[in-house]
């Protein structure tokens, strides 16, 4: 098997374990299986589900940001230096 078809079938099955992991339901409040209460708008918990948490960012993403900006500089600098 060549390294091209390991990464091929590697990402065919990320996908799919991710579509069974979406999947599954963990079955209604009255005990119904979990089909009919998925269909529900409510879904399968029975209502909405909760907020997600808020991260702040963080100052040091633009020091990050100034470090990747500064660096493509001083690639550019050098692949123009070494062109001419």
């Amino acid at each position: 098997m060549t390294l091209q078809n390991k990464r091929i079938f590697a990402s065919i099955l990320f996908v799919l374990v991710r579509f069974v992991s979406i999947a599954q339901c963990s079955g209604c409040p009255n005990g119904n299986p979990c089909a009919p209460c998925c269909t529900l708008p409510g879904g399968c918990g029975g209502g909405p589900p909760p907020p997600p948490p808020g991260l702040p960012i963080d100052n040091l993403v633009i020091a990050f940001l100034l470090l990747g900006i500064s660096y493509g500089a001083y690639k550019y600098y050098q692949f123009a230096k070494r062109s001419s």
